[in-house]
């Protein structure tokens, strides 16, 4: 037993939470939403359409886009420095510091791949090799644990934006897209388009984070064509929120006979409308 000068403090009993039968209809959460595509298909452009949208510019690309109303942006800044998070701890730091987003109704991180890459210096700073020691890359961890280590690390991320969502914040995450290479159990592997998150198994963030979200919103040409080795067609751009084997997406409300949403112009904001406002029960 302790001696009474250092004898620990009696823990608290917890308190019970008391809950109630309610309609599962989540009007106090924000929605998650992923929006991917390759560069220029206009997905920062997408996410400028949002209503009183906040951005944190890891990609710095947002810097040279107006609104239609013809203002800039508006994000997050270090006003030391005067531009946005420049490390995976100050991406952390904006995002546990929710009232930034008092005033918004939406905060898109632009780019998740970008913050994805981010994590990967911060698991070599911070996380040692077991024997002590720095690890030199992702592999120097040994049996594929540096790519756990990232996992975890994008976890933090994840947690953080739950913050956000459960204070009512809608979260868009804008990432680029990538070809992966499918393991199929019943046959030859597949490859599928699909935002440009780590993918390896047991160390999944692409599952990760395709799975917490409500939405994945696939910007890509709206016909394409392959014959003879050779594409044609048009680049006239659509959403597409209806999955395929050939690549990834994703919603929870608009119906299936909806499988592309347009986006015909930088201008269009029908998708936004079907995810806000259920557009399609007023077709």
């Amino acid at each position: 037993m302790l001696p009474p000068s250092t004898a620990l403090p009696a823990k608290k009993a917890r308190v019970k939470v008391k809950f109630v039968p309610a309609a599962w209809q989540g009007s106090k959460i924000g929605n998650k939403i992923i929006v991917t595509g390759r560069s220029g298909m206009g997905k920062t452009t997408l996410c400028s359409l949002l209503h009183n949208a906040r951005f944190i510019g890891i990609d710095d690309g947002g810097r040279k886009l107006l609104k239609p109303d013809g203002t800039p942006l508006q994000y997050v800044e270090n006003p030391e420095t005067g531009v946005g998070p420049r490390t995976f701890d100050e991406v952390r730091d904006v995002l546990q510091t929710p009232e930034i987003f008092d005033n918004d109704e939406t905060v898109v991180l632009d780019t998740l791949t970008e913050a994805q890459g981010w994590s990967v210096n911060s698991v070599l700073e911070n996380v040692p090799l077991e024997g002590g020691g720095k690890a030199r890359n992702l592999e120097h961890y040994g049996w594929g644990k540096g790519y756990r280590h990232v996992y975890d690390m994008m976890q933090l991320i994840r947690a953080d934006l739950d913050a956000l969502v459960y204070r009512g914040k809608n979260v868009v995450l804008i990432t680029q897209s990538a070809n992966i290479s499918v393991t199929n159990t019943g046959g030859e592997n597949y490859v599928v388009e699909s935002p440009d998150l780590l993918a390896r198994n047991n160390a999944s963030v692409l599952d990760s984070f395709v799975s917490w979200c409500d939405y994945v919103l696939r910007i890509a040409p709206d016909i394409a064509k392959v014959t003879d080795g050779k594409i044609a067609g048009s680049m006239t751009r659509a959403i597409y929120v209806q999955p395929e084997l050939h690549y990834i997406a994703k919603n929870r409300d608009i119906p299936p006979q909806y499988p592309k949403i347009a986006f015909s112009t930088p201008q269009d904001d029908s998708v936004w409308r079907f995810i806000f406002d259920h557009a399609w029960e007023q077709m």
